[in-house]
């Protein structure tokens, strides 16, 4: 009986975090297509239901960087062909060391993080932005590490995805892109499903696991 219990409990707890709840009821938008952008256009989506002028927003995706650009390319802008704010990924053909720039042209002196050195290794990686503006913050994730913060930035309600109209067009792969409509903290971002991250087994499963091992016990006691 000892052993059917330890077993019994834990599925109780394997359920309890299993139906955790998550971010998805914060979404305003998603989009779980794959682009593949050679540098010379981007993806246009339209109005994402940010009209506020003090809009909370968070921003992931996943994709690669082939930073073979001598100058900027965009991972997205909020505005769509205005000033920002935007997440620039700047080469060191440009400013000296390889850096993520934040919300504004002015690239070199607006660092949000250095390049992660995995960054442009092939594969997908997956960066999620927090613009809070309870916090008055910005906070920058890869792979659901914290890298990089800065100041707050007032969002458009417009959003391009791998450049604007300005140019600054991303090569490489976006897989993947959603937006949510309040801020994360760093336990709710890592949780987060990314480009890394192995599936998770559902309720449901783990449920099966646990009884099947329940019932293997309760044969070899009889």
């Amino acid at each position: 009986m000892k052993n059917v219990f330890s077993i019994v409990l834990g599925v109780g707890l394997l359920l309890g975090l299993a139906a955790a709840p998550t971010a998805s009821a914060a979404i305003i938008y998603q989009n779980n297509n794959t682009y593949v952008l050679n540098g010379t256009s981007d993806i246009y989506v339209g109005n994402y239901g940010l009209s506020s002028p003090s809009a909370t927003y968070v921003v992931q995706a996943s994709a690669t960087w082939a930073s073979n650009s001598v100058f900027a390319e965009m991972l997205f802008n909020t505005v769509g062909g205005s000033s920002g704010p935007d997440l620039y990924f700047i080469s060191g053909a440009y400013c000296g060391t390889s850096q993520v720039g934040w919300n504004t042209y002015n690239f070199c002196d607006n660092k949000l993080a250095s390049m992660p050195a995995a960054a442009n290794d092939g594969n997908l990686h997956t960066w999620t932005l927090v613009d809070d503006s309870v916090a008055n913050n910005t906070s920058l994730y890869f792979d659901g590490t914290l890298i990089g913060t800065a100041g707050y930035a007032t969002p458009g309600n417009n959003l391009t995805i791998g450049g604007d109209a300005n140019g600054f067009f991303w090569t490489g792969t976006i897989s993947g892109f959603t937006v949510y409509s309040t801020a994360l903290t760093a336990n709710e971002v890592a949780a987060l499903p990314s480009a890394q991250s192995a599936p998770e087994p559902s309720a449901m499963a783990l449920l099966a696991v646990a009884l099947a091992g329940v019932g293997a016990i309760r044969r070899r006691s009889t």
